[in-house]
């Protein structure tokens, strides 16, 4: 049997907000000012079990300047791995697997809570390359990083909340 790289132990929704406006006139291109962001932290008493926070904002307008839709989300998924996995490993796939997962997660509700709505409702987010957006992410947190005096320690950019930032988003 095929151990999993990492587990999503548990998830959830905390925070949702989804502002509706009607469209107006005949479907026109749609533009999307798109960010994400996102924290990770390792739990202090077992260091094989994460905390992952994705944090999401699309801002939607229709090409005339009329706004479609505002939506802004957090989740927040706990992972583990298994005993004796490397470090630099799992740093790197709480990253990469855990956000994927919970982009997943939050893509689906969003679509499915949207869909109840009348035909034209149905939100969904856009594919993005999450090797993009932790490159984005981690890119800005590296200009933002304090320079360290010497002899001084300096926190590990996983310990710093990180605001969302812009990413290309493809469909």
């Amino acid at each position: 049997m095929i151990e999993p790289v990492v587990q999503l132990d548990d998830f959830g929704l905390t925070d949702l907000q989804v502002h509706w406006h009607a469209p107006v006139g005949d479907r026109e291109e749609i533009t999307s000012k798109f960010d994400v962001g996102y924290t990770v932290r390792r739990l202090s008493t077992d260091p094989t079990k994460y905390r992952l926070q994705l944090t999401v904002k699309d801002h939607r307008s229709s090409g005339k300047g009329n706004r479609l839709a505002n939506v802004e989300a957090t989740i927040v998924g706990f992972f583990s791995f298994h005993a004796g996995s490397d470090e630099m490993q799992r740093e790197k796939r709480i990253r990469v697997n855990g956000l994927t997962m919970l982009y997943g997660a939050l893509r689906g509700a969003l679509a499915t809570i949207s869909g109840i709505f009348p035909p034209d409702f149905r939100y969904v987010l856009p594919t993005v390359n999450m090797l993009e957006v932790i490159k984005t992410v981690e890119e800005a947190r590296a200009r933002k990083a304090p320079r360290p005096v010497k002899g001084t320690k300096v926190k590990a950019p996983h310990d710093r909340q990180q605001k969302p930032r812009a990413v290309r988003a493809t469909n």
